[in-house]
Order: C-alpha cells, then structure tokens, then sequence
C-alpha cells in the first residue's frame, strides 16, 4: 500500500473524512470562496472521485496533472487535453514538477517508489531515480532536485534527485519527525518543509533552512532537523506549499476546522497568515490538496491583478467533487486613471472618449473607466470626468484618488 494511501486510509479510521454525495458538477465550483482581494476561476473538472497526484504550470501558462483513476498525466489547453503519459496499471501519484529546463515534467510515484522524466514534446516516462514513498519535490536555482520521502535510518529525510534508479540518493536533510513532507524553495535559495502528523492536528509547522546552510549540505554531512528555523507554528496543516516572493501559500486540507482553506503566509517583524481561499461543500468536507504556481511581474499580493500570478489549487470531496481552481489577486485601481501614470487629468478623459468612440486602447482595468461608478461605460463617463476636472463637479467615486479594489 502506497504512503498515500496510508495516509487517506488513517484519516478515515479517525473519523476525518466523511463521503458527501453531490450529482452536478454545475454545483460544484460554488465550493470555492476566495477572499475579497482575491478571484477565483474553474479550471479544470474531473469525474466523480477522480484523485489528483500531481499539478504543475506548464510555460505556455496550461496546466498538467496526474489523474491517478486513470493512471495518465494529462496537458489541459481549453476544453482540449492531450496525455504526455500513462501508467498501467494506475501508480499513486506524490508530485509533478516542471523540469528546470522547462522542456519536461518530473514526476514522482508512492507505489513504487519510481521518479519519471516527462517530456513535454511525447515519448512517455523515463525512469530517473528511485526514491521509496517519495512526497514532494523542489529544484533550485543550479538544478539540484530536493526530494522529501523516509529517509535510509527509517525517520524522514530530503533526498538529492541524482537521475540514477539504482543508486540510493543522498540525503540532505536527515531525523525529519512525522509524515514526509511538503518542500519549497525561494529565489535566495532558503529550503522550507512542511511537517506533516495527522495526530498534531492544529500544531503543524513550517521549517527554514538558510541557504548558506543547505548549499554545505549538498556537498558535505547533511543537515538535521535542529538546523532548521522554526518558521511558522501551530498551523492547522501543510500538505502542500509554494513559496511566493516572500510568502509562503500553503494547504492546510481541512480536516482539523471541516473548512479546507489555501492560506498565504509572511513572517516579519509580526507573523501574519491569511485566508487566500476556503474549499468547503454544503454536506461536508471538500479538501484542498496540491498546489502549483505560477509567478508573475509582481508580488502574488491583493491589487497586483494578473501581474501577481497565479496558484492553482486541486481539490476533492472524496466522493464526487475533483477539480482545479486558480486563485489570482484582484487588481487595484483609481478610478478615472486610464493611461497608466498614475494622476487622473484631461489626457484620461481624451484616453477615454478615444477607447469609447475611435477604438482606442482598452484600459487595463475596465472598472477604471466607468467614472460614474452607475454599472455601464458611455458618453456619461467622460462628461463626469470632464465636469470634476473643470467645472467643480462632483468628486469621482471611490477608488479615488487613492488605489483601492
């Protein structure tokens, strides 16, 4: 039996998991609340309990995910999907990596043990590594791949991804406590890992490794769990993270609170964690699991909009609600500024009257335009402007003057 399936299997003998019975898929994607600086979009929808072990961004911005009832991983464009991969028979599926070149995925399998070089151009899975109950896998910025599975003394460890199946990896990290767990990196190279213990429901934490630290580790004695900073505590769960900037996103699958939530996280002079998204059904549970990320220009924080990126986040029920939701922040905007420097004058209102009536330029955020703030865009916009601006009119409603969603 797979780790994974020990896992799901301990969860139902504590009573944690209960099975709900939903008949529509029309129905399911109200299961998803973002916060209110953040959007929420239905990506992809799966057949009744269909088990994602594995999600990724792919460079063209699709999605790839591992479908482990059916044993296929799967490049999602639109309504169109093509398979880059099967499985026969179906494997439980730990993660899908986009590989550091961007020409592959690297996934790995709890079955076997098996790690898989996917490429994105066809041709099926080669073998690369054998690492028993592997978890979670994270590159950094040389392409040393770090792999979070039981370690070679029995408790759990991060292993080195070394492309060789019959070669035992080396280990980085050693002594980790609980379940194998979640690992990310971020761009000065610091190694965060999620602890993981069904029986800690609620105390749940997130480790830090410096940089400096684990870059000795990958080529002398490896670190312990000692070595680590504590960077956040008494989480309700970490089953899956990504780390943005400097935030960490995190899944927490909700079995502590009945509400599975995506939280982000930032730890500064005051720890601050908060809801980004909450997963829940009206009968019952409906959990948050594997996350991928996809960076953008801007920070993944509210009022960056489309240039703050995007997390996608799968999801289930248990019983007949799988899908993938993407979660972006909203932007924000003042209202009247619409040729992007930032003070709201004539030059706006002419921006305005051109993309109304002479094809001009859409603004970047249509809520921009709609100066009157009455729901529509039309002559009435540019008259409002034009009258605030010269003739002592009525101010322009809020967002204004300052940025606000």
């Amino acid at each position: 039996m797979s780790r994974f399936a020990l896992r799901f299997q301990l969860l139902v003998s504590m009573g944690l998991v209960g099975l709900v019975v939903r008949s529509a898929w029309a129905d399911t994607f109200k299961v998803v609340r973002p916060a209110k600086d953040f959007a929420a979009s239905e990506k992809i929808a799966f057949p009744a309990r269909a088990g994602l072990g594995g999600l990724a961004y792919l460079p063209d911005g699709r999605l790839a995910t591992y479908d482990t009832s059916t044993g296929e991983i799967l490049a999602h464009g639109g309504s169109q999907s093509s398979s880059l991969a099967k499985f026969s028979p179906s494997v439980f599926g730990s993660f899908l990596v986009l590989a550091p070149g961007g020409d592959a995925l690297i996934f790995g399998e709890s079955s076997t043990g098996g790690v898989y070089s996917v490429p994105l151009a066809g041709g099926g899975a080669t073998p690369i590594d054998h690492i028993s109950f592997n978890f979670d896998l994270a590159f950094d910025a040389s392409g040393h791949g770090l792999v979070s599975a039981p370690g070679l003394g029995g408790a759990n460890s991060i292993r080195l991804l070394d492309g060789d199946p019959l070669q035992e990896s080396r280990e980085v990290v050693v002594n980790l406590g609980g379940f194998s767990g979640p690992v990310a990196l971020d761009v000065e190279g610091n190694l965060y890992y999620g602890t993981y213990n069904p029986a800690l429901l609620g105390g749940q934490q997130i480790l830090k490794f410096r940089s400096d630290l684990l870059q000795r580790a990958l080529e002398g004695p490896p670190l312990v769990e000692a070595d680590a900073e504590l960077y956040l505590d008494e989480l309700p769960g970490a089953y899956n993270l990504r780390v943005s900037a400097d935030r960490v996103l995190f899944t927490d699958l909700g079995f502590s609170s009945g509400t599975g939530t995506l939280f982000g996280a930032k730890v500064g002079s005051v720890v601050s964690v908060f809801p980004i998204a909450t997963f829940q059904v009206p009968a019952g549970l409906c959990s948050p699991s594997v996350l991928a990320f996809r960076p953008g220009s801007l920070p993944f924080l509210a009022g960056s909009g489309m240039d703050g990126g995007s997390v996608a986040v799968a999801y289930s029920d248990f019983a007949t609600v799988s899908g993938v939701a993407e979660i972006t922040p909203r932007p924000y905007f003042v209202r009247g500024s619409l040729n992007g420097d930032s003070v709201v004058d004539l030059s706006d209102a002419v921006y305005l009257l051109s993309f109304l009536f002479l094809g001009g330029e859409a603004p970047a955020v249509a809520d921009s335009a709609d100066v009157n703030a009455d729901g529509a865009l039309d002559l009435f916009d540019p008259i409002y402007l034009l009258d605030y601006l010269f003739q002592g009119g009525p101010q322009v409603p809020a967002p204004f003057p300052n940025p606000g969603l």
